[in-house]
């Protein structure tokens, strides 16, 4: 029980961590949406029986936010007139 704490409480503070930071807008509601599953997770987790599926999407879960590295936003001008980037064609 201990471990499984440590593991919920680990992910919790980095993502608040991560919501306290200068992201870019994109990234912040990644990261919101992230908290906010892992919320429903540990609510479904605590409070009712769903069968092992949720047990393993919890694991999937937390090892997508223990690897996120959300770009952080970069004081100073945002040049929006940068062409997007494009793909090359490798096979002919």
């Amino acid at each position: 029980m201990g471990v499984y704490l440590a593991i919920v409480s680990g992910s919790a503070i980095r993502l608040a961590r991560m919501l306290t930071r200068p992201l870019r807008h994109e990234d912040r509601l990644l990261v919101f949406a992230h908290l906010s599953v892992l919320i429903g997770l540990m609510t479904t987790l605590t409070t009712v029986y769903m069968g092992q599926q949720v047990v393993m999407m919890f694991f999937l879960f937390t090892g997508w936010v223990q690897a996120m590295r959300p770009a952080y936003a970069k004081a100073g001008v945002v040049n929006v007139l940068t062409p997007p980037q494009q793909f090359r064609r490798v096979l002919v």
